[in-house]
């Protein structure tokens, strides 16, 4: 009984799969170390603008009631400006 080796098979939608001992080939991509600085430096400024935003966002106003007041009117004085 002979075994044949299979190198590559081409599916019917136009794709190959290459064999290596009778499992697909893993490829792996090449990760430059100046693209992976960029990501890193992208998702650090992203974390630090959620951060920023939650802080001002979640901070307790001083002033109690009358700071509270001083809100409301102002709210109501920009919705008088974009109508």
């Amino acid at each position: 009984m002979k075994t044949l080796l299979i190198k590559s098979t081409i599916l019917p939608n136009g794709e190959s799969i290459t064999w290596e001992h009778g499992m697909p080939k893993h490829y792996s991509r090449e990760l430059h170390s100046n693209q992976f600085n960029q990501w890193h430096e992208y998702i650090h400024n992203q974390n630090l603008k959620m951060r920023m935003w939650t802080k001002i966002i979640n901070r307790i106003k001083p002033g109690g009631v009358c700071h509270q007041e001083g809100q409301e009117s102002a709210l109501k004085l920009a919705k008088e400006i974009l109508r």
